[in-house]
């Protein structure tokens, strides 16, 4: 329906884990507004074959990934995650804090959803060593 429109959609944090090629292909059809956003918030969950699937049909610089962090995670899981989308496939992570009043979760946000600070420096960098 949204493809006859013509219609401009937001998608907004969708489960890769339930992706197949007949929404990926129906992702394609469709225009977006915005980058389109997936989520990985468990760390001990391998999204990696649902990630090159949906390469398979959108380039990297389209898509984002909500991590979620502090729940579940440590810190250390939650840098892995950040940076093997980044390393890996080019995929820009957005933190996203379970705890918004805790210092590291708020510090690693900070740094992680800043592309100019992502970019310049690294984590351990950024925060001293203190959330190591």
């Amino acid at each position: 329906m949204l493809k006859s429109w013509n219609q401009p959609v937001d998608i907004q944090g969708f489960d890769i884990r339930l992706l197949d090629d007949s929404q990926c292909v129906a992702l394609t059809e469709l225009k977006h507004y915005h980058n389109i956003k997936f989520a990985w918030d468990n760390p001990r969950q391998n999204i990696d074959e649902h990630i090159e699937l949906l390469l398979g049909y959108i380039k990297a610089y389209k898509l984002m990934c909500y991590v979620l962090i502090g729940y579940w995670s440590t810190p250390q899981q939650d840098l892995d995650r950040v940076m093997h989308l980044w390393e890996t496939y080019k995929i820009h992570a957005f933190a996203m804090p379970f705890n918004k009043f805790d210092e590291y979760q708020k510090d690693f946000a900070r740094w992680c959803n800043n592309k100019i600070i992502f970019k310049s420096c690294s984590w351990e960098d950024y925060s001293n060593g203190n959330w190591q």
